[in-house]
């Protein structure tokens, strides 16, 4: 079996590594493919709004101040008129419940819909509007956070130089950077930092006599690995499967390791032996002050770094801050195109519904047209049904409306979506997560504590 590990474990090594590099997470929570959401007050100005987006050069947003009457008929046409006349009307709703798009679920912040790629326009109108002391803001200010690998980066560094096992610890920790870069969230941050210290205790008792159940007993590996565990998938499953991934490649190269160590010495006349077991060792080569302390204050400065960029984050998620944004249950207050294709359907087959039926469920519509040709009248009949072909044919007319409308930006995200709130946010945390942060940190402390009390030089 051992042999057939021998072989397989560079393989793994490597394919472990390659998924980690290309399959790469960036944090993101935006409400909608195509356009940023920037929200203000309600009672802000709606002019200096405006006015501020678009002497910052962005164009083409869709805004409740801009909305006007989303269908492609004429002004003066009977069946503009009849709405008109009643509009008041059930089947005439949607007209009214589109506003809905442009205000969060507590009405309290007015809603702008901004092309995405005029994101960094965005920014620059923000900061004008919040000097105007507008506190404007909007679903997503997500950049990469680079401070988390470079952060794990650093403190590798420093324990390397502390460490017994130089090459085995770096590029075993150096994995989890290349986790941590291509799932750049907090929890991942913490959850490297707790195999950092698994691997550096390892690297320190390598070939040490009883050195796993030193560990076990002493440093409670099992309890830093599950917690480990824990964190990552606290963001969310996918990051918590790569992390598994990224124990795999540790675990392989550490394999590789020492089966190419065990190779090198069978080709030796002589091997020195380890004389003490791992109880008489250090696992922190003596240097558990700054050892600890290194990885503590690496855990500190990630979660102060946290709560300093993601302090919105938290107060969306507490004060509920709710967006419209594609979600898995429709929200009976945010219309969808398919009662935009029914509203539209009444529009045009008003003025030729029989008075003697029911019109709310009347999809089939035949009317009679008269022409006059050499002095005659000549009677036809034309029929209009609700059927998907007429569906397909009022949502490809969305892109002939003369503005920019909110149905637009609904089907900016496909025919078929699901609109409800959620909770705007710069990054995907939640309660849970951060809990599982501080956790963490407490690990990280209960551990050196248990360390000087035992007087562990």
């Amino acid at each position: 079996m051992q042999k057939y590990l021998k072989i397989v474990s560079p393989i793994i090594f490597l394919i472990t590594l390659a998924v980690l590099f290309v399959f790469k997470t960036i944090p993101t929570s935006k409400m909608w493919k195509e356009y940023t959401v920037l929200y203000v007050p309600v009672e802000s100005n709606d002019n200096e709004i405006i006015n501020t987006l678009h002497n910052c050069s962005v164009k083409n947003e869709i805004t409740l101040s801009n909305q006007y009457l989303p269908v492609t008929l004429p002004e003066n046409s009977i069946e503009i008129s009849m709405f008109k006349i009643n509009r008041e009307n059930p089947e005439y709703s949607y007209y009214i419940n589109r506003n809905s798009y442009f205000f969060d679920k507590s009405q309290n912040y007015r809603l702008y819909y901004i092309p995405s790629e005029y994101k960094n326009n965005i920014l620059q109108a923000i900061s004008i509007l919040n000097s105007k002391n507008i506190q404007a803001g909007i679903d997503s200010t997500s950049s990469y956070p680079w401070i988390i690998p470079v952060v794990l980066l650093f403190i590798i560094l420093i324990l390397v130089l502390f460490s017994k096992k130089k090459f085995l610890f770096f590029l075993s920790s150096f994995i989890t950077c290349v986790y941590s870069f291509s799932n750049p969230f907090y929890n991942s941050g913490f959850s490297s930092l707790l195999i950092i210290l698994i691997i550096f205790m390892i690297s320190n008792l390598w070939q040490r006599k009883n050195s796993f159940n030193f560990l076990f007993r002493h440093y409670s590996l099992p309890v830093l690995f599950i917690i480990s565990i824990v964190s990552a998938f606290s963001v969310s499953l996918k990051t918590g499967i790569y992390f598994l991934i990224t124990i795999i490649s540790i675990s392989a190269f550490v394999f590789t390791y020492y089966s190419v160590e065990d190779f090198f010495n069978s080709k030796k006349s002589f091997n020195p032996v380890y004389i003490l077991p791992a109880k008489k060792v250090s696992a922190f080569s003596k240097k558990t002050n700054l050892v600890m302390l290194s990885l503590i204050s690496g855990s500190l400065i990630l979660l102060a770094i946290f709560f300093m960029t993601s302090s919105k984050t938290i107060n969306s998620h507490f004060s509920k801050l709710l967006l419209p944004s594609q979600t898995q249950i429709q929200d009976e207050n945010l219309p969808t195109l398919e009662d935009y294709s029914k509203w539209i359907w009444n529009i045009k087959t008003y003025p030729y519904k029989s008075l003697n039926k029911s019109t709310l469920n009347d999809y089939y519509v035949e009317y009679p047209s008269y022409t006059s040709e050499n002095g005659f009248v000549y009677e036809s009949k034309n029929i209009m049904a609700y059927n998907q072909n007429f569906k397909e044919n009022v949502i490809a007319d969305i892109e002939n409306l003369p503005f920019d409308s909110v149905e637009k930006l609904i089907k900016s995200e496909g025919e078929n979506v699901i609109t409800g709130y959620s909770a705007s946010s710069t990054y995907t945390a939640n309660l849970f997560s951060v809990i599982m942060m501080i956790i963490c940190i407490f690990v990280l402390l209960f551990i050196y504590f248990c360390i000087i009390i035992r007087k562990e030089n």
